[in-house]
């Protein structure tokens, strides 16, 4: 994970790693938990273009293990997609 923060009055994002899409896939507990405090705290989750092609790869190209997981952390999140470099 990591803070994206570019000042003061603009958008606070946090930018989730392939481990907390795949656990959000999972439905564990502590994810929720972990989304509602951050956003309380006023930031937007975000994925970037590498957990998308992480998980991209995972779902089509690893088959092992993780592929159901990563189809699933694929579909609708509700989190905005970093689309440019801040």
């Amino acid at each position: 994970m990591q803070i994206i923060y570019s000042g003061t009055g603009t958008k606070k994002l946090l930018a989730l790693d392939i481990n907390r899409l795949s656990d959000l896939a999972a439905e564990k507990d502590f994810v929720h938990a972990f989304h509602e405090v951050y956003q309380e705290r006023g930031y937007s989750l975000a994925v970037p273009p590498a957990a998308i092609q992480e998980l991209a790869y995972c779902a089509l190209e690893k088959r092992s293990d993780e592929t159901p997981l990563a189809l699933k952390a694929l579909g609708p999140t509700g989190f905005e997609p970093v689309t440019k470099r801040l």
